[in-house]
């Protein structure tokens, strides 16, 4: 009997840039369709793709999060024919900067930019805004609010409670912009 080697797999499917479904935990039911870009024990690193088979940004997730992922599928089958190659290296292009595929070195790529990013917690809550460091298992965060014309507030958040940090989804870029003209 030939012995199952997991991490052989997971190294046949990003090595191949095989498009794969997720399944999330924090997400019952739904599913995402993206490229693996990395992934070890405790995370995983995507290049998600939007339900019309377009680039939907780049996120790192915890493993645990991940309930199940597919690499064929009836749906899988027909998602592939509307991708094309170019979002796979405008997803590796947004992760340029980072040298490690963990929280901290998101958070390490993002100090110091003016990219937004978002960031879900394990209790479902979603903040939104820019890194600007980091330290002792701490994110310091300036969270876009938008009742608050004129102004980022700033929030610290554990590393332990975040489950995500995704960048350059379409929704982030246009906050973005809007930043930048407002000369925040």
């Amino acid at each position: 009997m030939k012995q199952f080697d997991y991490q052989a797999e997971l190294k046949k499917i990003i090595d191949g840039k095989q498009l794969v479904q997720v399944n999330l935990k924090s997400d019952q039911g739904q599913f995402k369709v993206a490229y693996i870009i990395n992934a070890d024990n405790k995370y995983l690193t995507l290049i998600e793709l939007a339900n019309d088979a377009t680039p939907f940004g780049v996120s790192v997730r915890l493993l645990e999060d991940i309930e199940m992922f597919k690499v064929e599928s009836i749906y899988l089958g027909e998602f592939v024919k509307h991708v094309s190659d170019e979002f796979y290296r405008l997803g590796l292009k947004s992760l340029e900067n980072v040298k490690q595929f963990t929280f901290e070195g998101f958070a390490s790529a993002l100090e110091k930019t003016n990219k937004v990013a978002e960031i879900l917690t394990e209790n479902g809550d979603s903040v939104i805004g820019r890194v600007v460091g980091h330290d002792d298992g701490v994110l310091a965060f300036d969270e876009y609010l938008e009742d608050s014309e004129g102004r980022l507030a700033r929030c610290y958040i554990k590393f332990d409670n975040i489950i995500q940090i995704s960048i350059d989804i379409p929704h982030l870029k246009i906050l973005a912009r809007s930043l930048a003209d407002k000369n925040l």
